[in-house]
């Protein structure tokens, strides 16, 4: 019976690892028949490891939960699709390539060493992973109705109007608010007028003000949907009504852009992960769905935002949005010619806190980063950081930290018994894991002020109690599994 409750009789994750050889092979083919250039050769040695380590890293056994999942394609993408397009792209970069070039090969053997050291840890966090977590996450529907019904989930709910009336307070005392800061997706316009006009408006409202406005209001588009959904699917005899429902909240989530656009993608693959556990047995629809989704939005992200219109812009949005190794080598570079030290950690950490980073004059790696080279928009790649602070064998030390993170909101997911912090903790979870793919350790330490802090606190006010009583439980549950 054990087998039957684990993550891994989903549909399509038995063919994760086959698929991760497959690309692998491919990659490492095309790259080492077509890059001849010395100075480039270390972008064959990407798949190269990625292959190796696909063979040896047991999927079944380590992947434990959904961070460990999306850590696992992460660096699958990062290392075969991904240094194919920005070759195919010609090495397209915002930076002369002159600059880099000398540290390309040196960029490729840190990646390697920061994704070698993940999977150790992904392997040592998998093998100490306690099963009863695996059961949680397929059984707790079962004592889920019953203890809803003596732990409520007041406090999230009295979060969601408290946040409510603070929002419509500075709406009221700043009307442009409200269509400065928010966008609709199918009507956007000039992104970068609409940025510049935002800032303007910033600059003009106390911090002690925007800042509270900007983490309520981020939290806000998670919970009304989170609130919205569980409501829905609360009746399961209406499968076909809570699906069509459930995916009208998915599309209005995703419609509506702030400054933060991620957070519009994260609440519809939170609100995915939560339909698909809770009907695991439509699996395979779900699953098939969701490709045709991710296809869809995959396309119209990059034919509407990205502007995207060949090999040449798409390797360079791939470098720039997903730690590339040329934005990695440019770490290196800073690293050679602007070293500010190991005690700037306090800088990147003070600069991410609201309005004390603002007093402190706290200046962030990834600004140094971006001022350096005058690289608009620029993100300090995650081993880039590593390498910038720790040197070669410390590059890993960010990454770590990401997957150790991940690797605790993958247990609070198992251990909640609420469907609301079930989605909560998706969310954290993919906004952590994500990190080693897109984010760096500035971002991580910012996310913490405005996500996962605020959320924590939340979910240990409206789960006291529920522990040794939902323990005793899922004994009962596991008890009743085992005489079957």
């Amino acid at each position: 019976m054990e087998s039957k409750l684990k993550s891994k009789n989903i549909f399509g994750f038995k063919a994760i690892k086959p698929a991760a050889i497959m690309l692998s092979l491919i990659s490492l083919l095309w790259l080492a028949l077509s890059e001849t250039r010395t100075s480039y050769i270390g972008i064959i040695f990407l798949p190269f490891s990625f292959l190796i380590v696909s063979i040896i890293f047991k999927v079944d056994k380590n992947i434990r939960g959904l961070g460990s999942l999306i850590i696992y394609i992460a660096y699958l993408l990062r290392f075969t699709v991904f240094p194919l397009m920005i070759f195919l792209g010609n090495y397209r970069f915002d930076i002369a390539l002159n600059l880099i070039e000398p540290y390309f090969n040196t960029a490729c053997i840190i990646m390697i060493i920061e994704m070698v050291a993940v999977f150790i840890l992904l392997s040592y966090l998998g093998s100490k992973l306690k099963n009863k977590y695996h059961n949680l996450r397929v059984y707790s529907d079962n004592t889920v109705n019953t203890i809803d019904g003596i732990f409520k989930s007041k406090f999230l709910k009295a979060a969601i109007l408290l946040f409510i009336a603070y929002n419509f307070l500075m709406y009221f005392l700043y009307p442009e608010l409200l269509t400065q800061y928010w966008q609709i997706i199918f009507l956007k316009g000039d992104s970068l007028k609409h940025l510049n006009d935002l800032n303007a408006l910033v600059a003009t409202i106390p911090g002690f003000l925007y800042y509270p406005f900007k983490l309520s209001t981020e939290l806000l588009r998670y919970l009304i949907s989170i609130f919205l959904v569980v409501k829905i699917n609360k009746n399961t005899k209406t499968i076909a009504r809570n699906w069509i429902l459930t995916g009208i909240v998915a599309i209005c989530s995703f419609s509506l852009l702030s400054s933060e656009q991620i957070n519009s993608i994260i609440i519809v693959f939170g609100i995915f992960y939560y339909m698909l556990i809770k009907y695991n047995r439509y699996d395979k629809i779900i699953v098939s769905g969701a490709i045709f989704v991710f296809i869809f939005i995959a396309v119209f992200v990059i034919g509407r935002i990205a502007n995207i219109s060949d090999f040449q812009s798409l390797g360079r949005v791939v470098e720039n949005y997903f730690n590339g190794p040329l934005n990695t080598a440019l770490a290196i570079h800073m690293k050679k010619t602007y070293n500010v030290g190991l005690s700037n950690i306090v800088e990147d950490v003070l600069n991410a806190i609201p309005i004390i980073g603002r007093k402190t004059g706290s200046v962030s790696l990834n600004d140094i980063f971006g001022a350096h080279y005058d690289y608009a928009g620029a993100i300090l790649p995650m081993a880039g950081y590593g390498y910038y602070y720790f040197g070669y064998f410390g590059c890993w030390l960010p990454a770590a930290l990401v997957v150790l993170t991940a690797n605790i909101f993958d247990k609070l997911y198992f251990r909640t018994k609420k469907p609301e912090y079930k989605i909560i903790m998706t969310i954290c979870v993919i906004h952590v894991a994500i990190s080693v793919f897109m984010y760096n350790l500035c971002i991580y330490f910012a996310t913490w002020i405005y996500t996962f802090a605020p959320l924590l606190f939340l979910y240990v006010i409206d789960n006291r109690g529920v522990k040794r009583y939902g323990s005793y439980s899922h004994r009962v549950v596991l008890k009743k599994y085992e005489t079957k």
